[in-house]
Formats: structure tokens, C-alpha cells, sequence
């Protein structure tokens, strides 16, 4: 009777996780398979019956951040690599905040993976990186776009710590270099090569003449040497190149 005064309505992830406690309560999994599944549009050996099947093992103070789609079902085959401690420790980070899959999935593999390799548990990174304290930036004005930003990026810095490092320091460099231009400038991904990228946007010949004098401010100042040493380039290629600038030493 339950399902079939529900039969008409589009069944959610968070409304099949409500009939299956509720018919895991009173029925035996053959009972739940055989007629239960097909009515809740659930095929058996699927990834969906996976996702399900370790929702169904998380706590009930999970369903919800579920039901409010905070954390997508998908995340229940990375919560079940957790310890139950660990995910009493994670839950709070759904309850006040509404994630997309991606970012979820990314934040909560990290930690995890992060946390086997260190074999320490999920609380003692989000304490040492001060995702806590980000958390509670939340509550005090700082927005949920921000908020998640922020804890996702503590997470990748925990992951990719050399390769957060590199950009943070090609930022740095980048920022010096461009002060007082109208030039962007960026790097390969995961800077795999030592090339660069210089754009500018104009919209008149003035613009024009002034990212020209800009650029030409650019070339002298130092920060690029220690830019092409952080991006695997040839300082002493470098170095030539700009003795055998035409009027170089004159």
C-alpha cells in the first residue's frame, strides 16, 4: 500500500532510501528484492543498488542533509570507507551547507584518501588545515559558495601539497609581474611544461598602446627568472636571451 499510493510520484534517491529502511524494517531482502526493486525502479548488481545498499549502512541522522539534496547518494560509497566516528566528525560540514556532487565527491575523497595514506583519521586533517574554523567563517557571513571553496581547497592542499605550493608561489610571481598592466597571465595545467600564457583584452588602439607599454615594463622586471626556475625553464636560456636583446648592455 505504501508504494503504490507513491506509484505516480518521480521517486528521488532520498525517497527510495525512506521506503528501503521502512521495508528493511519488516520485510527479508528477497522480499525487498523480488518486489520492492521494481517498483522503486532499483536493478539488482547496479551501481545504483551499490549507492543504496551503503546509504542504507550510514546513520539516519544522514538522510536529512539527503533529503535537502546537501550531499548527493553517490557520496555513500566514499562515507562507507569512513569509520562511523569519522563520519559523525564529517556530518556537520552537510547540515550547514549545500554541496554540489562534484565538489562532495572531490572533498570527501580527498580526505579520505589523504587520511589512509597518513593512517591518521578524517578529524585530525580537518583539524590541522582549520576546516572547522572555516566552517564557522560560514556562520558568521562568509557565503556558502566561499565556504565550500575554501574547505575543498584545504583539501586539495592536503592531497597536492607540492603542486598547491607552486601555484600559490606562481601567483605570487604573477601578481608582481602584472602590477600596473592590463596582461593576464597563466600556466599550464598541473604546470607540466615551463610555457606561459599572455592575453589582454582592447578595445581601441589606446588600450593597445598601453598593454604595449606594459608589456614592455614587464620584460624588466626580475621576478621572471625565479617564474622560469618554478616552471622547470632554463634560467641560463634565459639569461642569454636577454644579453642578446638588440641594445642589451649599451
Amino acid at each position: 500500500h505504501y508504494l503504490a499510493a507513491n506509484l505516480e510520484r518521480t521517486a528521488t534517491e532520498a525517497m527510495k532510501i525512506r521506503a528501503l529502511r521502512y521495508f528493511r524494517s519488516c520485510c527479508g531482502p528477497e522480499t525487498i528484492i523480488e518486489r520492492v526493486y521494481p517498483l522503486l525502479e532499483v536493478r539488482r548488481g547496479t551501481r545504483q543498488e551499490r549507492i543504496l545498499s551503503d546509504w542504507l549502512e550510514l546513520s539516519t541522522n544522514w538522510d536529512p542533509v539527503l533529503e535537502r539534496q546537501a550531499v548527493p547518494a553517490a557520496a555513500s560509497e566514499v562515507l562507507a570507507r569512513f569509520s562511523p566516528e569519522e563520519r559523525q566528525c564529517l556530518l556537520p560540514f552537510f547540515e550547514e551547507l549545500k554541496w554540489s556532487r562534484q565538489s562532495a565527491l572531490q572533498w570527501l575523497n580527498w580526505l579520505h584518501e589523504r587520511a589512509r595514506m597518513e593512517g591518521v583519521v578524517a578529524g585530525e586533517l580537518i583539524e590541522r588545515t582549520g576546516m572547522r574554523a572555516i566552517l564557522e567563517q560560514e556562520k558568521r557571513g562568509l557565503s556558502p559558495k566561499d565556504t565550500i571553496d575554501r574547505l575543498t581547497g584545504a583539501a586539495r592542499g592536503l592531497m597536492f601539497p607540492t603542486l598547491v605550493s607552486m601555484e600559490e608561489r606562481f601567483d605570487t610571481l604573477a601578481s608582481s609581474l602584472l602590477r600596473g598592466t592590463p596582461w593576464r597571465l597563466r600556466h599550464g595545467t598541473s604546470f607540466e611544461s615551463p610555457e606561459v600564457e599572455l592575453s589582454i583584452r582592447c578595445r581601441s588602439s589606446r588600450d593597445l598602446g598601453r598593454a604595449a607599454q606594459g608589456l614592455a615594463e614587464m620584460l624588466g622586471r626580475g621576478e621572471w627568472k625565479e617564474l622560469w626556475a618554478l616552471l622547470g625553464g632554463d634560467a641560463a636560456s634565459v639569461e642569454e636571451d636577454e644579453d642578446e636583446t638588440p641594445g642589451a648592455g649599451a
